[in-house]
């Protein structure tokens, strides 16, 4: 399992979209060698629907399926808000994420 710290790796740039495309890859790159991956939100808030689209949402777009995904990926300490821009977006492109792994 690896945990990707959003406020170390992205500290200066975690709202854009290209953040939130080497996130993206990032998470992908793990859950290729059937690792679960934890990226962690602590004392973020990130407010943006590019870094969320490009970050998470199109985690669907890999070479992984989605139930896949779903087992492998947890987000950890989401803003409240946040957590409700990331399923919004989501439900844009049709995807259910209220079933994915969140922790507090």
């Amino acid at each position: 399992m690896i945990t990707i710290y959003l406020k170390e790796v992205f500290k200066t740039d975690y709202i854009t979209r290209d953040a939130g495309a080497r996130l993206r890859k990032n998470i992908l790159e793990e859950m290729i060698k059937d690792k679960k991956v934890t990226v962690d939100f602590s004392d973020m808030k990130i407010a943006s629907t590019a870094f969320f689209d490009e970050g998470i949402v199109k985690l669907n777009e890999g070479n992984i399926s989605w139930s896949r995904v779903k087992e492998l990926l947890i987000l950890k300490n989401l803003y409240q808000y946040d957590k409700k821009l990331l399923l919004q977006i989501a439900s844009y492109r049709n995807l259910d994420f209220t079933n994915l792994q969140y922790q507090d």
